[in-house]
């Protein structure tokens, strides 16, 4: 008979372990999902291994112009699908799941829109607790601005650049300089960081 009762207290006590660690696990996914959204702006996806979409912020459904019902309970394979973004693109998003599934690691990439070309930069991170997976997270940022920024700036540098050389080249052929002196003035320039 008390072996009887000591089995099933240990079914019992087996079972009320997994209930509660079940209950501490949504706690800290809960947990984790306020404070991300506290501190995050920018567009985020939450989502189980199987790509299972469990939460999201409104900045993702304005970033993409998606509609709620388009993201509730949706594999975010889906929703980011071949119309949205380039076959690599997903494939990016697909890699960088299996490589951190269970690591602390963050990976950051940027992907590429069809259509409007909006270029997102992409960070993904497991979520793990006591070395078991709960979630990725993925934050989406549009910094296609900042891109065309960082290019004006480079053509305005070359522009820059290409003047100084032309002015340089007017001067030397006003004073009537011989191509040795124009040869030898650009390599003196160059050593000095010149271009």
């Amino acid at each position: 008979m008390t072996i009887i009762y000591c089995i099933i207290l240990t079914a019992f006590i087996v079972t009320v372990i997994y209930l509660v660690r079940s209950i501490l696990i949504k706690y800290n996914e809960q947990f984790i999902l306020t404070r991300a959204s506290e501190k995050i702006s920018d567009g985020y996806l939450i989502f189980t291994s199987n790509g299972k979409i469990t939460n999201y912020n409104e900045a993702i459904l304005n970033l993409f112009k998606f509609k709620k019902k388009e993201l509730k309970d949706k594999s975010i394979y889906d929703v980011f699908n071949r119309d949205l973004f380039e076959a690599d693109d997903i494939n990016k998003i697909l890699d960088a799941c299996k490589k951190i599934k269970n690591s602390n690691e963050i990976i950051k990439f940027d992907i590429k829109t069809r259509g409007d070309n909006r270029i997102f930069k992409i960070e993904i991170k497991s979520i793990v607790n006591n070395d078991i997976f709960l979630r990725y997270v993925m934050i989406c940022k549009d910094v296609t601005n900042t891109y065309q920024i960082i290019e004006e700036l480079q053509n305005n540098q070359d522009m820059m650049a290409n003047k100084e050389k032309f002015a340089i080249l007017g001067q030397l052929i006003s004073r009537n300089c011989t191509f040795f002196e124009v040869s030898n003035l650009f390599y003196i320039r160059r050593d000095r960081g010149g271009q």
